[in-house]
C-alpha cells in the first residue's frame, strides 16, 4: 500500500436519489441540491474526496445523460471523453486515487440496465457482487470514508462505509424504474453549480472497453432505459465544494 501524503485536503461527496428518474447523483457542491431538489432526495455523505489535484491523484469526471436520466462518474477519460452515447461532459467532480493509499477505501461501481442508473458506494454490504438489478462493474477508485473532523459546511452526517447495510428508503433496494426521456423541471445540463472544467485536454491514457446496447429490464415492472455499457475502471476527478477539511495522516505507522 502506498503511504498517504502527510496532509490531504478533502471535501464531502454528497449522495442523492431520484426515485422517479431512477438516478443516483453525487456532488461535492452542497449548493447544487442542498437537502434535496428537482426530485432528488438527500441520502447523506457517501465519502470524502480530494479537493485539488495532488501527486498520485486522478480526476473523477462527471457526465449527465438527459435521455435516460443518468449521472455517470469515471476516472477513465477514454470511456466518454468530452461526451458521447448521450452522456454530456459536465467537468471534474473531484480527485481520487487509482490505487489504494494509506487510509483510503474503495468506491464500488454498479450499472442497472433496467432503469439506466449508475450507482457508486463505499459500502460493499449495499449491493455486494450485484443484486436488485444492479450489476457490479468493479472498483472505480480509492478515496476516504471520513475526514479528520466534521465538514465546515453542509450536513455532518456521513453514510455507513462498511459493516451494516447503509441502504435506506432511497436505496437501490427500493428504487422504482421510470419511463426514459427528459424529465420535467430538470435543467438541461443539471449543473446548478458547475464542476470545474477539465484542463486535461484531449484523450488520456487508458483503454476503453466495448459498449453494448441493451434494452432488457432486469427487474419486473421496470422499463428499459437505453444503452448499457461496460468499460474499464480508470481513476477519478474534481468540482467546486462547500467546506474543506484537512486530514493529517501518519506516514510512519510504527512511529
Amino acid at each position: 500500500m502506498i503511504p498517504a501524503p502527510s496532509v490531504i485536503t478533502t471535501v464531502p461527496l454528497y449522495r442523492y436519489w431520484n426515485a422517479a428518474a431512477g438516478d443516483h447523483f453525487y456532488t461535492t457542491n452542497w449548493a447544487e441540491l442542498g437537502t434535496g431538489n428537482y426530485g432528488w432526495g438527500y441520502e447523506g455523505i457517501q465519502c470524502h474526496i480530494v479537493a485539488t489535484a495532488r501527486v498520485g491523484s486522478v480526476p473523477l469526471y462527471r457526465y449527465w445523460n438527459a435521455g435516460i436520466a443518468d449521472h455517470f462518474y469515471t476516472t477513465n477519460w477514454a470511456e466518454l471523453g468530452t461526451g458521447r452515447y448521450g452522456w454530456g461532459y459536465e467537468g471534474i467532480q473531484g480527485y481520487v486515487y487509482p490505487t489504494q493509499i494509506a487510509g483510503s477505501i474503495p468506491l464500488y461501481r454498479y450499472w442497472n440496465a433496467g432503469i439506466g442508473d449508475h450507482f457508486y458506494t463505499t459500502n460493499w454490504a449495499e449491493l455486494g457482487t450485484g443484486k436488485n438489478g444492479w450489476g457490479y462493474e468493479g472498483v472505480q477508485c480509492y478515496l476516504f470514508g471520513s475526514p479528520a473532523s466534521p465538514p465546515s459546511a453542509g450536513p455532518e452526517a456521513s453514510m455507513q462505509t462498511s459493516g451494516e447495510d447503509a441502504a435506506g428508503a432511497g436505496s437501490p433496494e427500493s428504487g422504482p424504474g421510470h419511463e426514459s426521456g427528459v424529465l420535467p423541471g430538470i435543467p438541461a445540463s443539471f449543473t446548478m453549480g458547475s464542476p470545474t472544467a477539465s484542463t486535461e485536454g484531449s484523450e488520456q491514457a487508458g483503454s476503453a472497453k466495448s459498449f453494448s446496447a441493451s434494452g432488457s429490464s432486469e427487474d419486473a415492472g421496470q422499463d428499459a432505459k437505453g444503452d448499457s455499457f461496460t468499460i474499464s475502471t480508470a481513476k477519478s476527478g474534481k468540482s467546486e465544494s462547500a467546506g474543506q477539511v484537512t486530514i493529517n495522516v501518519n506516514v510512519n505507522p510504527s512511529a
